[in-house]
């Protein structure tokens, strides 16, 4: 069964956003902002990669059937720990990380 996530992307259709090669090289993102005005282009692209990520990370929960919600930390962390703990697992002997996907079983290192 899969559960909800209220996650969304900022400015999905990229209508506001900086390109990677001049957000990779941009003076604000090397060094951060100075006196003067910001680029919401900038902004725009940080907030957007940012919630990209929480919104995929989010999804992947709600896939195992967890109701993701922004609501309250605590039940959103231990939402996050068992998802995370119910397939992965750090094989310290080895300084590896086994993953384990049932579709490949079995697990694969990275």
């Amino acid at each position: 069964m899969v559960g909800t996530n209220n996650f969304v992307v900022f400015d999905p259709a990229y209508t506001n956003l900086m390109s990677d090669s001049a957000y990779d090289t941009n003076a604000s993102v090397l060094s951060g902002y100075t006196t003067g005005m910001a680029d919401p282009t900038v902004d725009s692209k940080v907030a957007h990669q940012s919630t990209m990520m929480a919104a995929v990370i989010a999804q992947f929960m709600a896939n195992q059937g967890y109701n993701v919600s922004d609501t309250d930390f605590n039940t959103l962390l231990s939402i996050v720990t068992n998802s995370f703990a119910s397939i992965s697992y750090v094989n310290a002997a080895l300084g590896r990380i086994s993953v384990y996907n049932p579709v490949t079983n079995p697990a694969t290192y990275i």
